[in-house]
């Protein structure tokens, strides 16, 4: 039991991967990367405590707001992603944690690579020495 979520390949078109690590044949994908998930989560990810209104029930999560933009103003490429934007402006706007969590595993990802690519340069450096 649990959440489960629709993902067999027939039931999906155009798809680019944003890493090539698994199988050199993918098409890669050319305007984000699993760098661009790794920075969105160390650079732009910002985790408040708040509570709703109403409520004193104290939560930690995430602002919609903040996820959309960057420090200077321009869309978080990221960001507009993750953000579920209704179309009534009115309307409050919320996150997808789907989406959220795939994020987080391509940065996680990222993150893997580069410390064992940086363990490897160690072992030589220790085998050089």
């Amino acid at each position: 039991t649990g959440v489960s979520s629709s993902s067999d390949r027939t039931l999906k078109e155009n798809i680019r991967y944003l890493s090539t690590t698994a199988n050199p044949n993918c098409r890669l994908a050319t305007d984000i990367t699993e760098l661009d998930l790794y920075n969105f989560v160390k650079n732009d990810l910002v985790t408040a405590i708040f509570n709703f209104i109403g409520d004193d029930k104290q939560h930690i999560g995430f602002i919609a707001q903040d996820l959309l933009y960057n420090a200077d103003g321009t869309d978080n490429r990221i960001g507009q992603i993750i953000v579920n934007k209704p179309d009534d402006e009115r309307s409050p706007l919320s996150y997808n944690e789907k989406i959220y969590v795939n994020v987080l595993a391509g940065a996680l990802r990222y993150a893997i690579n580069e410390i064992e690519n940086l363990k490897n340069k160690i072992d030589k450096l220790k085998k050089g020495a």
